[in-house]
């Protein structure tokens, strides 16, 4: 009898939904749907196929991004570790959702680094950065995070290079984690034992990875997280070389010199990110400011390219916020951050302010007041919360 009324209202059910179906076309769907806040929408996402497809497409992306205006200059939210500040980048839109106080062990390492990665709005965090054995996933705005398995130990205090990489493939998204182990002695070495992490698989499998070349992986102990993109954890180092690792296929198949015609960098005079879906580098020397775009062949080697050559010094470059050019131009500052959707826009340090250089606007201006970092990560939150994918049982 049970099992009768089970099949009824499994029959409901369906009639309901088809009922919701024939009544609300695509553009009406669109039309509600757009006006909705992002968790809202994401959870949508669960009332039918049809639906998250739908939600799913750019034309979509576009029209709810545009309803909430999710386009303007980028606010700042710094969150304090020790001597290093993470600089998270985004819209007014998430100012009030975005924390990390609802991590259970946040109290405890809110004065040491915890945030090791980052990738599609979700934050890879151990609160052991010392020996990073116990990651988590983390989504800083709907407030969850999932704790992975222990990774294996390499037997010796030694300071790891991490990578986390997502992929939002439907119906079932997912991610991998790449921990490099640098040699013990600091020359360069092309060989290296690397664990990796499949949230499908749920486990850690330990391999030897070998490069093209030899690299001398302390240069990146203290640069930003790789940024995963073209299907590639791009890491770069102290001198802007870049270091291509293949996530689906492990292995290292590219190592890239540094752009022709970038000044002789130190770690603090750049930074790479993420720009309406390309890479990109930005340089500061001094008061010129040179960008370049990681261009991916369908075939063959990724090449750089450049996109911006400015000498902020000229008044064609810069109008207005002329008062902070002296200390630019007789300078090497940081350069922190490239805007996560205009790349006409770079943020640059000066001492205890975030100035924001608008090429565009040929504006500067003073953005926000950090204390002193090294560490900054430009992230743009998806329209709509990532979600964490779920972690197969090991």
């Amino acid at each position: 009898m049970a099992f009768g009324v089970g099949k009824k209202m499994m029959r409901r059910r369906r009639k309901g939904r088809s009922k919701i179906n024939g009544v609300f076309h695509d553009d009406v769907l669109v039309e509600i749907l757009q006006r909705a806040p992002s968790e809202s929408v994401a959870r949508c996402k669960a009332v039918c196929k049809r639906w998250r497809d739908l939600i799913s497409t750019r034309f979509f992306f576009d029209r709810f991004c545009g309803h909430h205006q999710l386009s303007g200059e980028e606010e700042c939210v710094a969150t304090r570790c020790s001597t290093r500040v993470h600089l998270f980048l985004f819209h007014p839109h998430f100012e009030r959702q975005f924390s990390l106080d609802f991590l259970p062990f946040y109290e405890s390492v809110i004065t040491s680094k915890f945030v090791m990665g980052y990738c599609e709005g979700l934050l890879l965090c151990d609160p052991d950065a010392k020996y990073q054995l116990f990651y988590h996933i983390v989504n800083p705005i709907t407030k969850t995070w999932v704790g992975l398995p222990a990774a294996p130990g390499f037997g010796a205090d030694l300071d790891v290079v991490v990578g986390l990489a997502y992929y939002p493939d439907p119906p079932r998204p997912r991610f991998k984690i790449v921990r490099i182990l640098p040699p013990r002695e600091p020359r360069p070495a092309s060989e290296f034992e690397v664990g990796t992490f499949c949230s499908e698989t749920g486990k850690w499998i330990r391999r030897m990875v070998t490069s093209p070349k030899p690299i001398t992986w302390t240069d990146f102990m203290f640069m930003p997280p790789p940024l995963f993109y073209q299907g590639y954890l791009h890491w770069m180092d102290s001198q802007m070389q870049a270091i291509l690792y293949d996530v689906e296929n492990d292995k290292i198949p590219f190592i890239l010199d540094p752009p022709a015609g970038a000044a002789v960098p130190t770690e603090e005079l750049f930074c790479f990110g993420l720009c309406g879906g390309r890479l990109y580098v930005a340089e500061l020397h001094y008061a010129t400011l040179r960008i370049w775009e990681l261009k991916h062949q369908r075939q063959g080697r990724p090449e750089w390219s450049m996109q911006r050559q400015v000498l902020l010094q000229e008044e064609s470059s810069i109008r207005h916020g002329r008062d902070w050019l002296p200390v630019i131009s007789t300078s090497r500052l940081p350069l922190l951050a490239i805007h996560p959707l205009d790349i006409n826009v770079v943020y640059i340090r000066i001492q205890d302010e975030v100035i924001s250089c608008n090429l565009r606007t040929q504006t500067l201006k003073s953005f926000c007041k950090v204390p002193p970092c090294n560490c900054t990560m430009s992230i743009t939150l998806p329209p709509w919360p990532t979600s964490i994918p779920q972690i197969q049982n090991s």
